[in-house]
């Protein structure tokens, strides 16, 4: 295994405890292996009705579900598991090998907080179950009205499948660039809350535009644009996330001044902001949308080291993300 993915392992997932849900024996007992040579307690199991009883007598960090299951189905499974307040925000890691957008609609809706196709390699699996327990740890920091804002949030990404995923990499990109720069724990935790809220205002914006099959209009573009603001005044009167406001309002906005919404230049532009920008642009470019196929990270950098070279991302900051992409290089972090 790469040391980036060694690393990754002993900081996310070591000492954690997972269920596996899946009726095929031989993927069951893949993943239960791979997962306890992780040093993860792990259990299996093949129904959703075993893995319920499984989780009433146990205590879980995540659970990695099959979507297609004998009897109950891993929707219904969800739709009880979420209905347990205990248990409304544990992580779960949908895998199916339908690729249909309608299955992925289903299980975002469902309340599964990532979604991977099969067949899939081991590093895909370490990528998604640590980005989840990631997001498990900074929600341990929200008060319970912070996690409602995550879970309106996460309808955003329903709205539009091409979008699945992008708020966690972009809090896990954030974070990564936060570590990587020496910024102190509180900056990093504030980058990985203010990466999950930061497109929370597209709750706002008609779906129609989130997912068109071409370029928008001027006024359509405009639209859009509004999100930031929306963003900002749905999180501003949330005492315990004033920290995130710069993030969620200025993530848009460029050093040169053709941002928006408040057309700030370089270091008008707080400096969680720029970072912030550094990842979602690179998550934009490295995931697949309706009208283009996703870009590779070489191809992103380059798009990237322009933007900076032109003076819409911080040119000062190019280098730590440069160790960023590094760090991802040797896996594509697309859901």
């Amino acid at each position: 295994m790469p040391k980036t993915f060694a690393s990754l392992k002993n900081k996310c997932l070591s000492g954690s405890h997972i269920l596996v849900v899946d009726d095929d024996i031989h993927l069951r007992q893949v993943m239960v292996g791979i997962l306890t040579n992780w040093g993860v307690q792990c259990h299996g199991v093949p129904s959703a009705e075993e893995a319920l009883e499984t989780v009433a007598g146990g205590s879980f960090d995540a659970i990695v579900l099959d979507l297609h299951l004998p009897g109950m189905s891993g929707l219904t499974f969800m739709k009880e598991l979420r209905a347990q307040e205990k248990h409304e925000l544990l992580p779960v890691l949908m895998v199916t090998g339908d690729p249909t957008v309608a299955v992925k609609r289903s299980a975002f809706a469902s309340g599964v907080d990532s979604f991977m196709l099969k067949p899939f390699d081991a590093e895909s699996l370490l990528l998604a179950l640590s980005g989840m327990l990631s997001k498990k740890r900074i929600l341990a920091t929200f008060e319970k009205r912070a996690n409602l804002l995550l879970a309106l949030g996460q309808t955003i990404e329903a709205k539009d499948p091409y979008t699945i995923g992008h708020s966690d990499r972009v809090a896990l990109y954030s974070r990564n660039m936060g570590e990587v720069m020496g910024l102190d724990e509180e900056q990093i935790q504030t980058l990985g809350q203010g990466g999950l809220l930061h497109d929370i205002g597209k709750i706002g914006v008609d779906e129609s535009l989130l997912h068109k099959n071409g370029p928008l209009t001027t006024s359509e573009r405009l639209r859009v644009e509004t999100h930031p603001v929306q963003g900002a005044t749905i999180v501003g009167n949330l005492a315990t996330m004033v920290h995130t406001l710069p993030m969620i309002r200025s993530h848009h906005e460029r050093c040169d001044g053709s941002g928006y919404p408040d057309g700030l230049r370089k270091d008008e532009i707080p400096l969680l902001a720029r970072i912030t920008a550094y990842a979602d642009v690179y998550d934009a470019l490295t995931s697949r949308r309706p009208y283009r196929d996703a870009f590779s990270s070489t191809r992103a950098m380059e798009i990237i080291r322009t933007d900076a070279a032109r003076g819409l991302l911080d040119s000062d900051l190019l280098g730590y993300f440069e160790e960023v992409a590094r760090r991802n290089e040797e896996q594509a972090l697309l859901v």
